[in-house]
C-alpha cells in the first residue's frame, strides 16, 4: 500500500496526509521548474557573453587592421554601455578602454562559473586557457599593436570560446530536458499517489459502504440475523460495529416483544378457557345440583387449562355424599392420594403448597392445595430424593419435580422457591375465581339442602296436623259413640 501502516487509520487522517504529499510534491515541481528556469536564464546569460567575447575578439582584430582609424565602439564599465571615440591621438589609452571592456566580459563569464550549480571541471578549464590565453598572449600583442599576430592568436582563442558556448549550450539544454524529466517524474508520481488514494478510498470506504447498504436492505427484508463485517477506515469499522449493534438490539426487542405476544396470548387463551369453564360450570349450577363427579371434572379440565400446577381440593362437609371429607385431584395426584380424605393425602402444606379457601361468607366448606409440577429449570435432583408414586422408569420427570414431603426441601435453593411463588402468583387471579365459583356452588348446594330440609318439616308439620285432626275425629266419634251406649243402658 502507498500510505505506509504506521499512519493511523482513519479517513481524515490518511486524506491529509495524502494532501499534503501532492502539494509537497507540486511545490517540488515549482520550485524546482523555477530553479532550473533561473539556471537556464543565467545559462543564456554566459552564453551571450561568451559570444559577445567571440564579437569583441573579432571586432579587436579589425580595429588593429584598419590602425582604429575614426572608429567608434561600444565598451562596457561597470554593466553600463557607454561610447567611447576613438578619434583621438593617443592610441594606448583607446587600447587600455578595449582591455578593459574585455577583462570585464572575462570576470563576469568567470563569476557565472563560480557559482555553486554551475561548477564543472571541463568548463572551469576551458575558460582558464580563455584567461591565460587573453592575458598571456592577447594582450601583450594588443599592447604591442601587432595585428597580424593578434590575429594569428585570436583564432586558438576564439576556438576555445566557441567550445565554452558551445559546453555552455549542452548544458543549458541538460538542464532543460531534467526540468521536463523532473515535472513529468513528479506529474507521474501524482498521477501514481492519486491512482493509490482513489483505490484505498475505494476499498476502504466505498466497499464498507456498500456493503453497509446491502446488509441493510437484508435487514429491511426481516433477514433480523444480518451482519456486517467492515474491513476499512476506523471510522467505517466504528460504524458496522454500531451497526451490528443497533441490529443486535433490533433482534432483541423484537424477540422479545413477539415472546411478549406469545406470552400474552397464551395468557389471554388460558384466560378465555378458564373463563369458559367456570361459565359453563357456573351455567350448569342453575339447572343442576353440584355432585362430586362435577366437581372432579371441573378440577381435571382447570389443571388441563394450567398444566404447570396440580390441584386438591378437600371438601370438609356433608354436603356431598354424606362424607365428611371429600380429596378432589387433579392429574397424577389421584393415584397419589384417596378421595376419601384430605388427611390422608400425602401432600402437606410446605413452601411449595399454597391453599385458597373454600368460603362463601362465614362458611367454610374446605380449602384448594395448589402446588407446581416442576420447577422449570433443568437442575437434576440428588437420587436419594425421590417422590413416593413416582415412575422409576422416566428419570428426567424425578429430576425436575418438586418434592412432596416437607423434608424434602433441603436440596432446592432459594431461587426455586422464588420460582415456584412466581409461578403460583400467575395464577392466583383463576384460581381465586375457582374458590369462588366452587364455594358458591356449595353455597348453593347448602341452600338447596336447606330449603329441602324446610319443605320436608313443613310436609311432616301438616301431615302431623292432618293426623292430629284425623285422631281427634276418631276420638270424638268414638265417644259419641260410647255417650250412646252408655244412654241405651240407661233406659
Amino acid at each position: 500500500m502507498f500510505i505506509p501502516n504506521l499512519i493511523p487509520n482513519r479517513l481524515t487522517v490518511r486524506l491529509h496526509f495524502a494532501t499534503a504529499i501532492i502539494i509537497l510534491l507540486f511545490l517540488a515541481s515549482s520550485l524546482g521548474s523555477g530553479f532550473l528556469a533561473w539556471t537556464a536564464q543565467n545559462d543564456a546569460k554566459a552564453i551571450n557573453i561568451a559570444g559577445s567575447i567571440r564579437m569583441a575578439t573579432y571586432r579587436l582584430s579589425f580595429l588593429m587592421a584598419s590602425d582604429f582609424d575614426n572608429q567608434t565602439i561600444e565598451l562596457r564599465d561597470n554593466i553600463e554601455q557607454t561610447e567611447v571615440s576613438l578619434s583621438a591621438s593617443d592610441k594606448n589609452q583607446r587600447i587600455d578602454a578595449l582591455i578593459k571592456d574585455m577583462d570585464y566580459r572575462h570576470d563576469l563569464l568567470e563569476q557565472y562559473q563560480k557559482q555553486l550549480s554551475n561548477r564543472n571541471t571541463r568548463i572551469d578549464r576551458q575558460i582558464e586557457r580563455i584567461n591565460e590565453q587573453w592575458h598571456y598572449k592577447l594582450i601583450p600583442l594588443l599592447k604591442k599593436q601587432d595585428a597580424k599576430g593578434f590575429y594569428s592568436a585570436s583564432l586558438p582563442y576564439i576556438k576555445q570560446v566557441d567550445a565554452v558556448v558551445s559546453q555552455l549550450q549542452y548544458r543549458n539544454e541538460r538542464r532543460q530536458d531534467y526540468q521536463q524529466l523532473l515535472q513529468l517524474s513528479l506529474l507521474i508520481l501524482m498521477i501514481l499517489i492519486m491512482y493509490a488514494v482513489i483505490h484505498e478510498i475505494r476499498k476502504k470506504a466505498l466497499f464498507p459502504i456498500q456493503n453497509l447498504i446491502v446488509a441493510k436492505e437484508k435487514f429491511v427484508s426481516g433477514e433480523l440475523n444480518t451482519r456486517v463485517v467492515i474491513e476499512g477506515y476506523y471510522e467505517f469499522e466504528e460504524l458496522g460495529t454500531s451497526f451490528n449493534d443497533m441490529v443486535s438490539t433490533i433482534e432483541k426487542n423484537q424477540k422479545l416483544l413477539e415472546s411478549e405476544v406469545q406470552s400474552k396470548t397464551a395468557h389471554l387463551t388460558q384466560a378465555n378457557q378458564v373463563l369458559t369453564l367456570l361459565y359453563d360450570f357456573a351455567k350448569y349450577l342453575t339447572t343442576s345440583q353440584v355432585s362430586i363427579s362435577e366437581l372432579n371434572r371441573l378440577i381435571a379440565d382447570f389443571g388441563e387449562i394450567i398444566p404447570e400446577l396440580e390441584f386438591t381440593l378437600c371438601l370438609k362437609n356433608d354436603l356431598i355424599d354424606n362424607k365428611d371429607a371429600i380429596a378432589i385431584h387433579s392429574s397424577a395426584l389421584r393415584d397419589l392420594c384417596s378421595t376419601l380424605t384430605c388427611d390422608n393425602c400425602l401432600i402437606k402444606t410446605n413452601s411449595y403448597t399454597e391453599s385458597f379457601d373454600v368460603r362463601h361468607q362465614r362458611n367454610l366448606y374446605g380449602e384448594l392445595r395448589v402446588r407446581p409440577k416442576a420447577l422449570g429449570i433443568d437442575r437434576p435432583m440428588p437420587a436419594s430424593i425421590e417422590p413416593i408414586g413416582a415412575n422409576s422408569s422416566s428419570p428426567t420427570e424425578v429430576s425436575r419435580r418438586i418434592p412432596l414431603f416437607q423434608q424434602e426441601q433441603t436440596s432446592l435453593t432459594e431461587e426455586d422457591h422464588q420460582l415456584t411463588k412466581a409461578l403460583v402468583a400467575d395464577n392466583k387471579d383463576a384460581i381465586i375465581a375457582l374458590t369462588n365459583l366452587i364455594s358458591t356452588a356449595m353455597f348453593l348446594l347448602q341452600q338447596r339442602q336447606q330449603e329441602h330440609q324446610i319443605i320436608l318439616l313443613e310436609e311432616r308439620a301438616t301431615i302431623a296436623r292432618e293426623l292430629h285432626d284425623s285422631l281427634a275425629q276418631s276420638l270424638s266419634y268414638l265417644k259419641i259413640r260410647w255417650c250412646f251406649k252408655k244412654y241405651a243402658d240407661i233406659k
